[in-house]
Order: structure tokens, then C-alpha cells, then sequence
């Protein structure tokens, strides 16, 4: 059996963050969970204001995370948004620049390769559950070589949207939106010099392109499970359909449609006396945002804040308000979080009957 002061659940760009926060300062952490594989994966955008957080992490730019060949300047937003009529914004009015376009799986592998070499433990396995005696938490996993377990006293849940460990020291994530998204990775020697994000709204959801490295592009279409479903059985429509609105310009799919749960979900208990959660298992964002990166970092940060201070104390009532600062800044996040997602699902009045946009505009 392994120990280690932190075990982190889930190798995703969270976990690995908190990891890395973590052996910052000075605390035994380990990593729990299944790698990604080799095809393509969503979340693929990270705004400049990210650099921010590498730098708290020792991390001077990009370039120490992810290799050149694997990520692409954004140079400008363009969208249809309420309106036929396109708007372009370039990243120059920006003065934090316009982010950039990832290969998202590369990331992940290129994070979990930096935390091997700041001699973070890596087991990799499925979980398969977990106990606690009231002093120490015991993680079983499936690996290749058969099941092991983790001990520590403190867990934190990076397990994305699955909230696996959430869900059963505390309860299920609340979703507060019906939305599901539709992906296809297309071959596009043809994409532009510009490297534009495009996003457009439509009677039954919105659509979302932008190009990759590697002559890559990535189409997805956002709405109701029925539309997505339809899209998702009819490969040869989507693509029809991402040409006719203007996000494709008839490129092929490099391989078969990806779908996915693309709704606002906040976790109800997001941090108890020994565990917290981190990343999308703590509050999962509207794609529109484009902020999941982002937040993946700055949960992290925030989470090794709480729990170096909990660390810090004898004291149970300020090592419980440590952990309390930490779910009030995840609340503060989702809050402001809520009240953009409002502001610009609302400027969308051309389809205020569409069932999609009835949906949307129903929790804010």
C-alpha cells in the first residue's frame, strides 16, 4: 500500500495543477487515475490570462508546458450572435492577447511528464472505491498489474465531470441547464492564416469552430440531447449543416463524432473537513465561456491555499473556515459566472420560443 500526505483522483490538467501546487509546498502528493488516450479530446482553448497562474505554478509561459508544434495563436473571435451578421474581434484590443488553441490530449501528457519530473507519483487506475476510518482515506484502484490501494489522510476530487469521489463522500453534482455538444475533428489543410474562433447561434443551439494544430480543425454543435443525438447518428448532416452555417468549408471528419454533457453543474459540497474538490468535479462551465482551462488552474491554486491553511492550525474552526473560503471562491466564480452566461444567452431575441433558448435562459 502506498501513503502519501494528498492523493490526488484524476490525471486531468486539475489534478495535475493541484499536484503540482501541492509538492510546491513541501506536502508528500500523489496521482491517481487513467491517462488520456491518443485521439483528439474537447477543451481545447486557453485564454492568455492563464500565464497568470503557470507563473504561480514556476511555470514561465507556455512553451514550459506544451510543445510548439502543439498549440496555435487565437488572433481573433468571430461571431453571428444574435444576428446574421458576423462581428469580428481581434485579439490586439485584448491586452492579455487572444489565448491560444491546443491539442488537448498533448496537454494532459505533457502536464503529467512535468509532474514525473517534480517527482510526483504517478498510479495509474480506475478507481474502484473508497473508505475512511475517520483519519485516513483508503483508495482502491484497478491497475495493469492488478488492484492497489492508496492511504492518506486528505483526498481532493479532480475526476471532471464524473465528481467520482464527490458523489460518494457527499452528494451528486446539481446541473442547472440541459445542454449536450456534438464534436467532430476534421482534416483541414485549408485552414486560414487568420486562426479565428467562430461561434454562431441558431434556432435549436449554437455552433463552435476553430482551427488546430497539425492542419486540424474542431466543429461542435451545442443544444437539447434530441438535436445533438440527430447530429451525432448523422455524421454526413452535421457536416452538411456546419457547411451551411458557415463553419465548415466541407473538410473531412478525421474520425467518428464525439458527444458529450455540456451544462452548468456546481457540486452542492464541494470541500469537507479532509477532501475537496477541483475543476469541473467542483463546478462544471457553459462552453461558451471558454473558461474551463482556467479554472482547472485556478481551482487548484486556491485548493492548495485552503489546504495548507487547514495544515497550518490546531485550531478545527480555522482549518473548517479555511475550507469555507475555498467554497465561497468557487461560489463567487459560478456566480459571475451565471451572470455572463445571462448576459449573452439573452442578447439571442430571434428565438425566444425555440425550446434550446427557453432552456438556457431558465436558471440564471
Amino acid at each position: 500500500m502506498y501513503c502519501a500526505d494528498i492523493a490526488v483522483l484524476g490525471v486531468g490538467p486539475a489534478g495535475i495543477a493541484a499536484a503540482l501546487a501541492l509538492s510546491q509546498s513541501g506536502l508528500n502528493v500523489c496521482l491517481i487515475g487513467e491517462t488520456v488516450g491518443e485521439g483528439p479530446k474537447v477543451g481545447e482553448f486557453l485564454p492568455a490570462s492563464i500565464l497568470r497562474l503557470f507563473r504561480t505554478l514556476g511555470l514561465d509561459g507556455l512553451e514550459d508546458v506544451l510543445s510548439v508544434e502543439n498549440f496555435l495563436h487565437c488572433n481573433a473571435k468571430k461571431s453571428a450572435w444574435g444576428s446574421e451578421i458576423w462581428t469580428y474581434h481581434d485579439s490586439l484590443r485584448d491586452p492579455e492577447g487572444g489565448g491560444w488553441h491546443i491539442l488537448r490530449h498533448s496537454f494532459e501528457k505533457e502536464l503529467l511528464a512535468l509532474a514525473g519530473k517534480r517527482g510526483i507519483p504517478f498510479h495509474e487506475g480506475r478507481l474502484l472505491e473508497v473508505s475512511d476510518n475517520g483519519a485516513q482515506f483508503r483508495v482502491r484502484a484497478q491497475g495493469k498489474q492488478g488492484p492497489f490501494e492508496i492511504q492518506s489522510p486528505r483526498l481532493i476530487d479532480a475526476t471532471g465531470r464524473k465528481a467520482w469521489l464527490v458523489r460518494r463522500v457527499a452528494s451528486a453534482p446539481r446541473k442547472r441547464n440541459t445542454q449536450m455538444a456534438v464534436v467532430g475533428w476534421l482534416n483541414d489543410p485549408h485552414h486560414t492564416i487568420e486562426r479565428v474562433t467562430q461561434v454562431k447561434s441558431v434556432a435549436h443551439g449554437w455552433w463552435y469552430t476553430a482551427p488546430l494544430p497539425g492542419q486540424q480543425r474542431v466543429v461542435a454543435f451545442h443544444g437539447l440531447p434530441d438535436s445533438v443525438s440527430h447530429y451525432f447518428r448523422r455524421p454526413d448532416l452535421f457536416l452538411k449543416q456546419a457547411q451551411r452555417d458557415s463553419l465548415s468549408d466541407g473538410a473531412a471528419l478525421i474520425g467518428p463524432l464525439y458527444s458529450c454533457d455540456a451544462s452548468v453543474a456546481l457540486s452542492p459540497n464541494i470541500a469537507g473537513k479532509r477532501w475537496l474538490a477541483v475543476g469541473d468535479a467542483a463546478l462544471s462551465f457553459d462552453p461558451l465561456s471558454s473558461q474551463g482551462l482556467h479554472f482547472a488552474f485556478y481551482s487548484a491554486i486556491k485548493a492548495r491555499d485552503a489546504i495548507c491553511k487547514s495544515q497550518q492550525t490546531d485550531d478545527e474552526g480555522e482549518a473548517y473556515k479555511a475550507m469555507q473560503l475555498y467554497c465561497a471562491q468557487i461560489s463567487d466564480v459560478f456566480a459571475a459566472n451565471q451572470q455572463t452566461r445571462a448576459l449573452f444567452y439573452n442578447q439571442e431575441r430571434r428565438y425566444r420560443d425555440s425550446p434550446y433558448w427557453s432552456e438556457q435562459r431558465r436558471n440564471f
